[in-house]
């Protein structure tokens, strides 16, 4: 088995075909995660260290932790949303934007 000094760019092949990255975070612990696609690692290996580097980094699990702040709409408001949008507008002004050319 590799060790991380080994693995080149910090990526390492699995015997299932899917690829392991890890770092070690600025807390002192090691993180990693697995993905089918070697590009994929790669690129969250990239980000992760980018955070750190950029002081913004925190674990991964209290950043995935966090709870959605929107409420998710019923289909139901949904559609009553986009009828009251469809009434507000105004047409004529549509129909001269597309008419008129770009300024700029």
């Amino acid at each position: 088995m590799p060790t991380e000094a080994t693995m080149n760019d910090g990526v390492r092949k699995l015997a299932g075909g899917h690829w392991n990255t890890r770092y070690v975070g600025p807390d002192g612990r090691r993180y990693s995660r697995t993905f089918r696609v070697k590009q994929d690692a790669t690129y969250w290996r990239s980000h992760e260290l980018r955070l750190i580097d950029i002081d913004q980094w925190s674990p991964p699990a209290s950043r995935s932790a966090k709870p959605a702040t929107a409420k998710a709409l019923t289909v139901a408001e949904w559609t009553e949303q986009c009828i009251q949008a469809r009434e507000n507008r105004n047409p004529s002004s549509e129909r001269a934007a597309v008419h008129l050319p770009c300024s700029g």
